[in-house]
């Protein structure tokens, strides 16, 4: 049994390696699974997690094979989270929000989280989003509120699969090219696991990278080493697009080579920079 969660791992990772204050938003529910959770917290990240009295945590079991993987999921106290359970002082104190796992919290998918995320773009914050996968299949949201919320983003970091079923294209790199016509002002940047990352922003703007080849032991939580990493660089750092995939690709080479997903291990600077 290991933490994971896609919004977890990425702050995980932001505060252990990137060495950035991080304050991570969530719900629990009232259970075991839940004492699990708060035993594994890590003294580098500030959480803020609202428990629901009887909904479960939300659990997953992740059967993981050589060339593929699969997912046995229970949503349920995410499946609660809505807009009331945000601490909305501390978006308003952030210099950047990133969201993970939106299909996996319907009722973040409302109004009122649109109009404070346009709240907090008029006060200079930065904004940027992993969706994960729709289980549904239709990938865009309560009353499509994922078209509404892809303007307001800075930075938009899919996977391949989860960019191709929201633009409805056969490939990553149409469904690149209908992403940056759609967001002009959107970075996007698109996961394609063993081929490595592809980018772009508006018409001009164009990006790829390649992996970084390492014996893998398991490749969960891969994705969100490379969101991390990603923004450590870019945001934190300041650095270029091309540094910030960079530095993404060695982090995702550091878990697909490690054991258990990003959430349980500490990997410093210095551990990414040898893959690189």
């Amino acid at each position: 049994m290991a933490l994971g969660g896609s919004a977890l791992a990425v702050a995980h990772v932001l505060a252990t390696t990137g060495g950035c204050h991080v304050d991570f938003c969530s719900m629990v529910g009232d259970d075991q699974m839940a004492k699990v959770f708060e035993s594994c917290r890590h003294p580098a990240v500030t959480y803020n997690v609202a428990k629901h009295p009887t909904a479960p945590t939300a659990t997953c079991v992740v059967l993981a094979g050589p060339a593929d993987r699969s997912f046995l999921s229970v949503n349920g106290a995410m499946e609660a989270f809505s807009f009331a359970h945000l601490p909305q002082e501390k978006f308003l104190a952030a210099d950047h929000i990133h969201f993970s796992g939106y299909f996996q919290c319907p009722k973040l998918q409302t109004d009122k989280l649109l109009d404070f995320l346009k709240k907090l773009k008029k006060e200079g914050k930065t904004i940027s989003l992993d969706t994960q996968s729709d289980a549904t299949g239709s990938y865009e949201g309560e009353n499509q509120n994922l078209s509404q919320l892809l303007p307001l983003l800075d930075i938009f970091l899919p996977s391949e699969i989860e960019a191709t079923n929201i633009t409805k294209k056969a490939t990553k790199e149409e469904s690149l090219e209908i992403l940056c016509e759609k967001y002009p002002e959107t970075l996007i940047i698109v996961k394609c696991g063993e081929e490595g990352s592809i980018g772009g922003k508006g018409k001009t703007e164009r990006y790829k990278k390649d992996v970084i080849k390492v014996e893998v032991a398991d490749t969960v939580g891969a994705g969100d080493a490379y969101v991390a990493g990603f923004l450590i660089k870019y945001l934190a750092e300041k650095k270029s697009v091309e540094e910030a995939m960079q530095y993404a690709t060695a982090l995702g080479a550091k878990a697909v080579s490690s054991f258990g997903g990003p959430a349980n291990h500490v990997w410093s600077p210095d551990d990414i920079s040898k893959l690189f």
